[in-house]
């Protein structure tokens, strides 16, 4: 009965399993245990979906993603050019794999150029600063006395003979204003800083914080480790001190029992 009654209130074996059996100190802890168990596994999810979302923006940001289109049959290169006023740019378009019948060249969703075998087409806004070489499967366009306003996303998509329209995704360009040669190499220097400098420093805060935040979590499970290690050990010293005594109660009793009658027998 006694250890049925008293042991039966921790069992080594149930752990935290069975937080309702056990005295309100461990109980306490378990529940603790328990939350920060719970805070410490969404601290580690929300840590790998932020880098998971980091690396995927990052590698989109650098365009190393597939900018391919239709199985890699249409592709476009470079993902992204930047110029500023008066230069002259190039970005290339390939069609491997399928018979075409005409390739076009659009400035998001305006057609600007048409490439058919090696015939280009340019449209009259642009006649005399677009033109295109090579033939409809693999050519080159050149851009050139670039403006401002022409800052877009350019596009090739091609007709396939079965009358079925495949589109890159495109090459980004951004025409910055002609600065003079002195401000042009301070803007190329400040760039490459502030780009080593993002780079560098973009991921520290948030490094710094999920390590104080981890190294917090790990000092004060620690702590509740201890603190319930200790709890537990002071309820066993309890318990049996309280047997102790209670046996040295009964015994004591017993004792007392047997003596009394011996001494009314002497008495009388």
């Amino acid at each position: 009965m006694l250890r049925g009654g008293v042991w039966g209130l921790y069992d080594k074996r149930s752990g935290c399993n069975s937080v309702s059996s056990q005295p309100p100190p461990m109980r306490a802890a378990c529940s603790t245990e328990m939350m920060m168990t719970i805070f410490l596994s969404l601290l580690i999810f929300s840590l790998a979906l932020d880098i998971c979302f980091t690396g995927v923006q990052q590698q989109l940001v650098n365009g190393e993603g597939d900018k391919r289109s239709g199985d890699e049959q249409v592709a476009q290169r470079p993902d992204k050019i930047e110029a500023n006023s008066g230069e002259t740019v190039n970005f290339t378009c390939t069609v491997s794999g399928i018979a075409i019948e005409v390739a076009t060249v659009r400035k998001r969703f305006t057609k600007i150029m048409n490439a058919e075998k090696s015939t280009f087409k340019v449209d009259s806004i642009y006649e005399d600063r677009l033109s295109g070489s090579g033939s409809s499967t693999s050519f080159t366009v050149t851009f050139r006395n670039l403006t401002v306003e022409d800052s877009d996303i350019y596009l090739c998509n091609v007709l396939t003979v079965n009358k079925k329209e495949i589109y890159t995704h495109g090459t980004l360009l951004i025409v910055h204003p002609a600065p003079n040669a002195h401000e042009n190499k301070n803007a190329l220097e400040e760039q490459k800083d502030t780009t080593c400098k993002n780079t560098s420093s973009s991921h520290i805060p948030y490094i710094i914080v999920i390590s104080v935040m981890l190294v917090l979590c790990s000092v004060v499970f620690m702590y509740m480790k201890i603190k319930k290690s200790k709890e537990q050990h002071n309820f066993n010293h309890n318990t049996y001190v309280d047997m102790t005594q209670t046996l040295r109660r009964n015994t004591m009793g017993n004792s007392f029992i047997y003596k009394h009658p011996q001494n009314g027998a002497i008495s009388a």
